[in-house]
Parts: C-alpha cells; structure tokens; sequence
C-alpha cells in the first residue's frame, strides 16, 4: 500500500543507481512510490551521496562510434561509461571487466542511435518542457535542485548531459510504445479523482517537524483553501510528495486498495469538493475528492506480461536493425 504513485518516464538504470531512485533504460515504469524512494533511509536535509565507482578510463579520439554516417560523440562514450561503472556488481563478482563495460556502453549508443534514427523519420521528438519535469521531479526527490547538482558533480556529469540522457529515456519510451505497442487487457472499475497536500514530519531537503507543528502547518493550508486559495497552487509551495506537487497535487483515477487504508478511505468515501485533513504513516494529507466515475483500468497480471512482451519485441526490432546498420567502433574502456 502506498499512499501517491509515480507516473514518470524511466530514466537509464546507472543512472537511477546513482540518483537513487529505481527505473529500467527501456522498459516501461509500472506505478512507484516517490516517497518511499526519496525517504527511505534518510532524515531532514538532501539525500547523503553514495560511494562512486572509479572513473573509467577512456580511449579514442573525439568521436565514439559513427553509426550509418552519424558521429556519436567521445563525451556522450565517456558520460554512459561512468553510469555503467556506477552499477553494483553481481553477489559473488568483482564488476564487469574493461571488455564487458565498452561493450554495455557501446550499445546502448547504438541503441540510442537507431532510436534516434526511426524518431527523426517518424516525425517522434521529446519537448525540452518534458525533460524539464522530470528533472524537477527527480530534483524534487533529492531534496532541490542544488541537491541534484551536486549529486551529479559528485559523478562527474554536467547537467547538459544529464539532460541529454532523460531526453534519449524519454524518445527510447516513445520509440518502444511506437514499434511494440503494449498490449494490456482492461476492467473497468470505479475510480477516483483526487488531490492532496502531504505535509510530512521529515520532509525531504526541509527541516523537521514534531507532529503538532505538521498538524498546524496543514490546517493553516486547509483554511487558506476554505478561503478561497488555489488548492494547485498551494500544493506546488507547501506539498511534500515530490510525485504530484508540481502537478497541483492531483492523482487521477486512483483504484480501491491503491493507496494506504486511510487515503483509501477518504478517496472514495469523502463528499467531492470538501477539503479536509487526514493523516497517514506518511504525515497530514489535505485531501480533495474531485470526483469519481468508472474506467477502465490495466489488470496488474496482465500489465506485466504485457511490459515483458513489449521488452522482448523491442529487443528484437533493435537486434534486427543493428544487423543492417553500419557501425564502427571507435572507443573502449581501458580501465574500470
């Protein structure tokens, strides 16, 4: 049970490792929880830094790979080659060897790049505003925008590459759905549409609450919004889960049993329109019940066949082109 989920694009698994949050480099993300990922196993302030891997040592010139006439570049090779590092060894193994490591990174360029390819012929693209979100979303996770920087500096990867890798996650989504549309079988349900303002007693990246002050901070919130305050915009300044704030705090269509017993509750039991606070293992939540009406709704078994089937037809639509392609290969991992 948890109490919000996460609709987020995946990001690539190094470099979720090294953010600390959980995603796979194509597969689709089923539902999450942010919150549980972004506190788990801190307290008030941003989330400590991990260990990094020694940075690989890189060989070539200024260009990669050149693949069907387009040059990917050596600092594209150089930024995968330090997430790849960062990915946590096998029980019983001491790492992927040099080999092994310019291998992964090599292709997931040409991955990247016969994504790029089929994008640019099938008028597919990724706006800058999306990119933008999901680093928000992830800052947000962190604890703020400084908090990902430094985690980032921390790896020895600027915030253009960082941008650059949520962009190809982003289009590799878009290429995946396009070239293997997931096939997943529906029931309909009843659903409801909800909204919330999570004040925690341990925020992320915010100082400290006792229970009293959390509890007083959210029915200030509650009667600036029986005042008349927009309830979005109060969730985008006040609002601790990092997974709707931006978002003005809204959830739709949120299942029976998806969320803890108390917003559950709430959810479907509350009358629409009339704000109120409840509180959970996860602090007061200011919940609205916008409304509620039948949809059809992904049957979780099937979903994951379904991911798992759309996986394995997007692996063979990448081994099929990568045999037609031209590849050279220019770079290599000398040491790890």
């Amino acid at each position: 049970m948890v109490p919000i989920t996460n609709r987020l694009a995946a990001l690539p698994l190094a470099l979720a490792v090294l953010l600390v949050a959980g995603c796979s480099t194509t597969a689709s993300t089923p539902k999450s929880t942010p919150i549980a990922a972004a506190t788990q196993g801190t307290t008030a302030g941003a989330t400590p830094l991990p260990t990094a891997a020694p940075t690989p040592v890189v060989t070539g010139g200024s260009v990669a790979a050149v693949i069907n006439g387009h040059s990917i570049p050596m600092s594209k090779f150089k930024t995968l080659s330090v997430l790849a590092a960062q990915q946590p060894p096998a029980p019983g193994s001491k790492g992927p060897t040099p080999k092994v490591l310019t291998t992964e990174v090599m292709n997931q360029l040409i991955v990247d790049e016969l994504v790029r390819e089929y994008a640019a012929s099938h008028g597919i693209s990724v706006s800058n505003a999306t990119v933008l979100t999901q680093e928000n979303q992830q800052a947000a996770s962190l604890g703020g925008h400084a908090a990902l920087i430094a985690r980032l500096t921390h790896f020895g990867i600027d915030e253009t590459a960082y941008r650059e890798l949520i962009y190809s996650a982003a289009l590799g989504q878009k290429v995946e759905t396009k070239v293997a549309p997931l096939k997943v079988r529906t029931t309909r349900q009843q659903v409801a549409d909800v909204r919330h303002i999570l004040i925690m007693l341990k925020p992320q990246g915010k100082a400290a609450r006792t229970d009293p002050q959390a509890h007083t901070l959210a029915q200030q919130i509650l009667t600036k919004i029986q005042h008349g305050a927009n309830f979005g915009a109060l969730a985008k300044q006040y609002s601790d889960d990092p997974g709707s704030a931006a978002k003005g705090g809204e959830y739709p269509q949120v299942t029976k049993g998806e969320m803890v017993p108390q917003f559950d509750q709430a959810s479907f039991n509350d009358k629409l329109h009339h704000p109120r606070i409840i509180k959970t293992s996860y602090g007061y939540h200011i919940i609205e019940v916008l409304g509620r009406h039948t949809a059809s709704i992904p049957n979780q078994t099937s979903q994951n066949q379904a991911q798992a089937a759309q996986q394995q037809a997007f692996n063979l639509w990448v081994t099929q082109h990568k045999k037609t392609a031209t590849i050279k290969r220019l770079a290599t991992i000398q040491k790890s």
